[in-house]
């Protein structure tokens, strides 16, 4: 646990104290500056004894708007404001004390996060029709990335649920949603996982697939003792086990056996998701080249994507780190690094400021470093997810040129037409010289 320090601020204090941080004066507020509980605004928070730590701005989750229109009218030099400044819930000032997951399971929690990422985001171009040319913001801009990164962070149920509702709220707004069943798909694979590597994780998750994941977070692998945990899930009657050791051609024989069972029932619940992507896992040892089947899953089975992602990456023969020119070492890469809580902010914006702005009509493009098509938002310090900036990509900016020029070609027709006219009918009523030829040179063909 980190020993947080907190000062509530007045208005009026916050505004002086964000004069002495803008000036480049020591960031944190003086004895000075008195705690004011009536009329309070603003509190800030930073680790005790720790001199150069960037204080936190924490705000009632009602009063983000006002907070927000009141610093871009007083600190106009200052947008957006969180990318200077952090600002968090006051609601999860607790989750400051929080501490990321010890080494070494970090490293398997954040090859999760990359290869259920990979998953949904294969799925999500699969859909679309779409072949990206980089496939980093699309994996970047997963539920399961900004789920991965909370529960490796630390947060606890409460955070996890903010993250999850401003992750589709973010989404939303850009209408870039995703499809109800896969956010709730989602979001079920992570709770347990956060369930069984964490304390504080739901109380409410407990059986085979917390186990399963327990056992094989802590061997490394998925082996034997993990999968006699996955076995007690369903009541399939599939022996896990041996299909572990079994040939290619049985292991796709029960995975389709599996498959058409499942379509003859009624309802289908995580467990059986759970399973489904566990089985396609267990055909490949793990390996990402099975994802073109996970397509069997699209529309009615929406959560074993997410859960093959989960599954392959525990194996330990699992190509995720080396997958899509590597895309998955990137991923756990970037994951692993989790900038310092009370450092330098490194998003573009944070969610509840992107809402602001949204709502103020400005042009998002502006936030973007170097013209990228893709800004990064931060939902709480550690958690970030990239974002999409549509309007201005390749295809909609070649439409507007495209309408442009064309317009513009229409125009110069239209003068051009008329100019020949115009032409025409001068040189009929030229007078004419004794040998017949009109009294001026004719010029040249207009073009």
């Amino acid at each position: 646990m980190t020993p947080i320090a907190i000062r509530t601020l007045s208005r009026e204090h916050f505004a002086h104290w964000m004069s002495s941080a803008l000036s480049g004066a020591p960031a944190q507020p003086t004895d000075a500056m008195p705690s004011s509980a009536k009329d309070a605004e603003v509190v800030l928070a930073w680790p005790k004894g720790v001199i150069d730590a960037q204080p936190v701005v924490c705000v009632a989750h009602g009063k983000f708007q006002d907070f927000f229109a009141f610093v871009s009218t007083y600190f106009g030099t200052v947008q957006p404001y969180t990318a200077y400044f952090r600002v968090l819930p006051l609601e999860l000032l607790e989750n400051l004390e929080h501490e990321r997951v010890a080494f070494p399971k970090s490293l398997e929690v954040a090859k999760i996060a990359a290869g259920a990422s990979i998953a949904e985001a294969w799925l999500a171009a699969a859909r679309s029709g779409d072949r990206p040319n980089s496939v980093l913001p699309l994996v970047r801009s997963t539920l399961s990335s900004v789920l991965g990164q909370c529960v490796l962070a630390g947060y606890d149920p409460m955070a996890f649920d903010w993250v999850l509702k401003e992750w589709v709220a973010m989404r939303s707004m850009r209408q870039q949603s995703a499809a109800e069943s896969v956010i709730e798909a989602s979001s079920n694979a992570w709770r347990h996982v956060h369930a069984a590597i964490s304390s504080n994780g739901s109380p409410m998750l407990k059986g085979g697939i917390v186990e399963f994941l327990s056992v094989a977070l802590d061997v490394g692998t998925i082996n034997g003792e993990a999968l006699r945990h996955a076995a007690r899930v369903t009541d399939s009657g599939v022996d896990l086990r041996s299909m572990l050791v079994a040939s290619r051609e049985e292991r796709v024989g029960r995975f389709n056996k599996l498959l058409a069972e499942l379509k003859n029932r009624n309802r289908l619940g995580v467990e059986d998701e759970f399973l489904a992507g566990l089985m396609l896992a267990i055909v490949g040892n793990g390996s990402f080249e099975m994802l073109r089947s996970a397509r069997e899953f699209e529309g009615w089975l929406d959560g074993a994507a997410t859960w093959f992602g989960v599954c392959a990456s525990l194996f330990e023969e699992s190509n995720l780190l080396g997958y899509a020119n590597s895309v998955g070492r990137r991923m756990v890469r970037d994951v692993l690094k989790g900038p310092d809580t009370f450092g330098m902010v490194t998003a573009d914006v944070a969610s509840t400021e992107l809402r602001f702005i949204l709502s103020s009509k400005v042009d998002l493009s502006s936030l973007a470093v170097g013209g990228a098509g893709s800004i990064d938002v931060e939902i709480l310090p550690n958690v970030v997810s990239r974002l999409a900036l549509r309007e201005t990509g390749q295809e909609s900016q070649r439409a507007e040129d495209y309408e442009t020029m064309s317009s513009a070609l229409e125009e110069i027709a239209r003068l051009t037409d008329r100019a020949r006219k115009r032409l025409r009918r001068s040189t009929r009523d030229e007078p004419q010289t004794p040998d017949g030829k009109s009294g001026s040179k004719r010029p040249s063909r207009f073009s």
